[in-house]
């Protein structure tokens, strides 16, 4: 009796197990996905971008301003260098604008004075002592040598004053004024710049 042979080609179907689900509810969500790194990544970028443009600009910025400043600072101490070479050449020559050395103020006594104000109906005097500042020796000279001039022409002014015009600070600079102009017509050379009371009573 034949043996009976299986059919060996027969295809054994296995049964898989159900998955929940729709594949296109997966495919859907792994786009979502996609799209949403891609909009990460474009946002990144773009901030990135952004971030090193704005620091550009700011460096340039600091460079220019600083460049600026530089340069104005350096111009201007060049001008100043060359100004004060300038005065230094016109000092070394004697030129005009050279710069004089400062000279102590050469100073000449008048004298003492005691002088009649002009008060009526009482009896009102001052009691004074002057010196004045010239611009040098020479005019020194000229005041001491006429003293009598000079003394005169203080006592007239002094004595054309009353009591309340020597009252004051501004009354006190008013007769230094008045006497500063008084003194220079008397000098042929030189000026007198100032006048100095070491003593100043009114009574």
């Amino acid at each position: 009796m034949p043996k009976k042979v299986s059919d060996t080609s027969a295809v054994t179907q296995i049964d898989a197990p159900a998955v929940s689900g729709s594949p296109d509810a997966s495919d859907e969500t792994g786009d979502w996905d996609v799209e949403q790194s891609s909009r990460a990544r474009q946002l990144f970028l773009y901030t990135g971008i952004a971030a090193i443009g704005f620091l550009a600009l700011v460096g340039a910025s600091v460079i220019v301003v600083g460049g600026f400043d530089t340069a104005l600072a350096y111009l201007m101490l060049r001008g100043v260098q060359a100004e004060a070479a300038v005065i230094s050449a016109q000092v070394d020559e004697g030129g005009d604008g050279a710069v004089q050395a400062a000279v102590p103020a050469v100073m000449e006594p008048v004298g003492h004075f005691v002088v009649n104000l002009l008060d009526p109906g009482r009896t009102r005097y001052i009691n004074a002592r002057m010196e004045v500042e010239v611009d040098n020796e020479a005019t020194a000279k000229a005041i001491r040598n006429n003293q009598t001039k000079f003394r005169d022409a203080a006592i007239s002014l002094i004595g054309n004053r009353t009591y309340a015009d020597l009252m004051g600070v501004e009354g006190k600079a008013r007769l230094r004024e008045d006497l500063t102009v008084r003194f220079n017509r008397l000098l042929a050379n030189g000026k007198v710049h100032r006048i100095y009371f070491t003593e100043f009573v009114v009574q």
